[in-house]
């Protein structure tokens, strides 16, 4: 199971001064608290709404889950695909 890196997502928010209501806005939560829940862990982020943020920060969807997991998926599409 993909581990998303809620950190990356809170550290790209902060550089580029940020609030979590804005967030909420750019993958369309209808509200700043199930935004807040979502950065907290107590939500999990939904597929689309990673898409929408590596779109919107201008970064490879993999980047937003946590390292390990990623390079796992990435060398098991290698060997796949390769």
């Amino acid at each position: 199971m993909a581990v998303v890196n809620i950190n990356k997502i809170k550290k790209l928010r902060e550089e580029k001064n940020l609030s979590q209501n804005d967030m909420a806005k750019v993958i369309g939560c209808s509200t700043l608290h199930s935004y807040y829940r979502k950065e907290k862990g107590k939500q999990p982020f939904l597929a689309n709404e990673i898409f929408l943020l590596a779109n919107f920060f201008d970064q490879k969807v993999e980047n937003f889950f946590e390292e390990g997991i990623a390079k796992n998926a990435i060398m098991k599409n290698i060997k796949l695909n390769g």
